[in-house]
């Protein structure tokens, strides 16, 4: 972040930029899953992390509570994307919508 108080840009701008960068990461996440289909999209723990805004522990008792499916591939581990939808559709409240 030194670099950008360097070159004049502001914490706001990081952070604007920052969101730009995730919305970006997202559409394409939307993207690759209309044209794959959900089952075979699989989402980095940091991505799921960053974007429920959660912890490692929150994460590990997200998995426990509510079957997560996920893989491990030595220390990277990977959510499916169709069991992160099915979680949120599940606790879908239309009364706040």
């Amino acid at each position: 972040m030194g670099n950008y108080k360097q070159q004049g840009k502001s914490t706001a701008d990081v952070d604007f930029h920052q969101m730009l960068n995730l919305m970006q990461e997202i559409k394409d996440l939307l993207n690759s899953i209309y044209t794959k289909g959900l089952q075979d999209i699989w989402l980095p723990k940091k991505a799921v992390m960053k974007f429920f805004d959660y912890g490692a522990s929150q994460m590990h008792q997200m998995e426990k509570d509510h079957n997560i499916v996920c893989s491990k591939i030595k220390a990277r581990k990977f959510y499916s994307a169709e069991s992160i939808l099915k979680l949120i559709e599940k606790n879908k409240n239309y009364d706040t919508i």
